[in-house]
């Protein structure tokens, strides 16, 4: 391929099916010579969703922002034709592709090649040593810590600069080859918000290594709150994921989790729990999906917990 491009969205939430993504960045950079040749980058308005205050003082964008803007299946035509030709290159590339999988479904346009991506936090993890494999982390390594996080432009500058540096680490020999990440994620995708695919019984084996734990009195409950994709945490919670899922994810044991989900008509709902387990792994952390007993399923980004663990979040629930 001729060039390369670099691209990051910013998003209303982690989940591609119920959030939206609010802002486009994307740099085209010439294969050869590693010269820029272009830039994308567009706000976008969301249509079934809304910019939270965590993610307002997140990314910088606020829902005044996005009022006057076009929505995605304005802008998403163009943004395909930017990266046509091109190999895509991004940092946790499968949460980026799952969103534009999704959203090039939701607006009933067809892909009509296939992509080769490249995801510089599993190259950055298999190349370099560091503590947190973030990419507000990694810019420190690249000399770009006065460059803002969390702006989809800012975060692709940086990007194209680790995949520069992670190009220079490796003679052609060991280059690793991008990867057909669209297809796998299309699959995904298409399965995410279908609750009742997978027959119980196999859910059931799914969570058989990762298990929520099971309470040694009758009468005691796993109770999981869910809500708008949210996560909070309350403190001394009797509810609590297990101890070996936790350490998998690398999430604090001492203090329980507590999730709640605002259902219609603003009533708060009280769900059993009847498996967890790891949906997709990522360099940072991973989704994980639960299931319940009435058969419904949650997915839940675990690096989303450990920021709500680490803010102290106490979740607002009535019974």
């Amino acid at each position: 391929m001729k060039s390369y491009v670099v691209f990051d969205f910013e998003t209303t939430g982690f989940s591609p099916v119920k959030n939206e993504i609010i802002q486009i960045g994307a740099v085209k950079f010439d294969a050869e010579t590693h010269e820029e040749v272009a830039r994308f980058n567009q706000l976008i308005k969301p249509e079934r969703s809304y910019v939270s205050t965590h993610i307002a003082n997140l990314t910088g964008i606020h829902g005044k922002d996005l009022l006057d803007k076009p929505v995605i299946a304005e802008v998403l035509p163009d943004f395909l034709s930017f990266i046509s030709g091109s190999l895509l290159i991004a940092h946790n590339a499968n949460f980026d592709m799952s969103f534009l999988l999704q959203e090039v479904e939701d607006t009933g346009l067809e892909l009509t090649e296939s992509f080769e991506v490249y995801d510089t936090m599993v190259e950055a993890k298999r190349l370099i040593s560091a503590k947190s494999y973030k990419l507000e982390n990694l810019k420190k390594q690249l000399g770009m810590s006065d460059v803002r996080s969390h702006d989809a432009l800012n975060d692709c500058l940086i990007t194209a600069k680790l995949y520069q540096h992670l190009l220079g680490l490796v003679d052609e020999t060991e280059r690793p080859v991008s990867v057909p990440v669209a297809k796998k994620m299309m699959k995904t995708v298409a399965k995410a918000p279908k609750a009742t695919a997978t027959p119980e019984d196999e859910q059931l084996d799914l969570f058989s290594d990762f298990s929520v734990d099971q309470p040694e009195e009758a009468t005691a409950k796993k109770l999981i709150y869910t809500a708008s994709g949210f996560v909070q945490v309350q403190k001394g919670s009797p509810d609590s994921i297990s101890e070996e899922l936790r350490r998998e994810l690398g999430l604090p044991i001492t203090r329980g989790l507590v999730y709640y989900r605002e259902v219609e008509h603003k009533s708060w709902a009280m769900l059993n729990v009847k498996g967890m387990g790891i949906l997709q792994e990522y360099s940072s952390g991973a989704s994980l999906l639960i299931a319940l007993e009435n058969n419904e399923e949650v997915c839940i980004h675990s690096d989303f917990l450990k920021e709500m663990q680490k803010a102290n979040f106490i979740a607002d629930y009535k019974k």
